[in-house]
């Protein structure tokens, strides 16, 4: 058990740093005149949250079709 909690805490902590990485090189590397590019970003956040919500939709469906 403590094993897999561990897994879970690195990845969760993988992603706060990835987050945090992503943010501050943003800022860092803006131009005064332009706001910086979705390709100067390690990850376009926007698809992740897409992503990671339809993956929820769907494991909340397929749970309810078990307990149904």
């Amino acid at each position: 058990m403590w094993f897999f909690s561990g897994v879970l805490c690195g990845m969760l902590l993988l992603v706060v740093a990835v987050f945090i990485a992503d943010s501050w090189t943003t800022k860092i590397h803006r131009q005064p005149s332009t706001m910086a590019s979705p390709s100067n970003r390690i990850v376009n956040w926007d698809v992740a949250g897409e992503r990671i919500y339809a993956s929820l939709e769907s494991m909340r469906e397929r749970v309810q079709e078990l307990t149904c």
